[in-house]
């Protein structure tokens, strides 16, 4: 294994990187549950629509990059990571419904508030399950990651780009992919950057134009393929935005390189937002509040043929991402604060306990 270089936990650079991830994806969620239906229309609207919602998974591509980037480096299980992620998930599941009920903006159900004190295992955010089922294997696969050679690395990232990548974009296969396998294979070419690549320089502007190049590509493609009246090439209409096409893979890494090698230093404000950004997705993702968010309160499809669509997608979005930033910051000031320290306190004999455990389960 070559020199693994140092890099520091709080880089702005990537922080910002963070923050422009999340804003794709809430503007992806107004184009995909803002209800808009133009069929295989072409109009300014329609193009804008295809362009401002296609965000969404390069977003959650370069969430994944980040996250394998920096924890690889830790190959001990964290107790507190893990008990913070599920709480905080707790926290908005449970308080997000109990709000709209109190408020009468949904009906009250028994079963819906049970699953809702099941966040995790009941699903509520697709990204937190399968997010949180990596970061309890996190160690194990940390472990893999640094005893294995670059070379035998970069052979499995061959394998599953060929299997789950070249395969859906060009050819409409999945094979076996799907979100957690998606997170899995970004997380581990982050992982690749650190262990590898970490030393070497990029052009952050180069890179950056190459991937709004590769993002417009896609969306001329997918513009393209609903005026194609032949189903074996429609069927390709959503390949290109998800989160194992090759298109949103390749403008993501170009993303996370350009970004990685900008000079910014540590800005606390800016890091501070960055912090509070899964929030932003708990939030305005809930399932309750996403079926009352841009059909009731924003009125999304109202503006579809509108002249002001552009303008009205941007400041709503704006105005959801600023939102939710608050109330984060507001849930980690007031609430999370007061559990932080003693978790952490403890951290290392709990740590220590489920390692104890672990091993002698293995052993068995």
């Amino acid at each position: 294994m070559n020199k693994i270089s140092a890099a520091s936990g709080r880089q702005s650079n990537i922080e910002l990187l963070r923050i422009v991830a999340m804003v794709m994806i809430v503007a992806s969620h107004f184009g995909v549950h803002g209800g808009f239906n133009y069929g295989e229309e072409i109009s300014l609207n329609s193009v804008w629509i295809t362009f401002f919602g296609s965000g969404g998974k390069l977003g959650v591509d370069i969430f994944m990059l980040i996250s394998g980037y920096f924890a690889v480096m830790s190959t001990r299980f964290r107790f507190s990571r893990v008990l913070r992620l599920w709480l905080q998930g707790f926290f908005y599941a449970v308080g997000i419904y109990l709000v709209l009920v109190l408020t009468k903006t949904v009906k009250f159900k028994t079963v819906d508030l049970l699953l809702n004190f099941i966040p995790v295992s009941a699903n509520i955010w697709w990204f937190l399950t399968c997010f949180f089922i990596l970061t309890l294997l996190s160690p194990l696969i940390h472990r893999m990651y640094r005893s294995v050679s670059q070379s035998t690395f970069k052979k499995a990232l061959a394998v599953m780009t060929v299997f789950w990548i070249l395969s859906y974009t060009f050819l409409n296969l999945n094979g076996f992919a799907n979100e957690l396998v998606s997170m899995f294979y970004m997380y581990s070419i982050g992982a690749y950057i650190r262990l590898w690549r970490d030393e070497k320089t990029n052009r952050p502007v180069v890179c950056i134009i190459a991937a709004v190049f590769i993002m417009l590509l896609s969306c001329g493609l997918t513009i393209g393929m609903k005026q194609i009246v032949t189903k074996d090439y429609q069927r390709f209409v959503t390949n290109y935005f998800g989160s194992t096409s090759l298109f949103v893979v390749a403008a993501a890494v170009l993303l996370f390189l350009g970004f990685k090698n900008i000079r910014m230093g540590s800005i606390r404000w800016l890091n501070a937002i960055s912090a509070a950004t899964f929030g932003v997705y708990l939030i305005h993702e809930d399932p309750f509040m996403r079926s009352v968010l841009w059909s009731r309160f924003v009125k999304t499809s109202s503006h579809a043929q509108s002249s002001d669509l552009i303008f009205f997608s941007l400041w709503v979005t704006a105005a959801v991402f600023g939102a939710c930033i608050v109330i984060e910051l507001l849930r980690i000031h007031l609430i999370e604060r007061w559990y932080v320290k003693p978790l952490k306190k403890h951290d290392d004999d709990i740590s220590a306990f489920v390692d104890r455990v672990c091993q002698k389960v293995l052993r068995f």
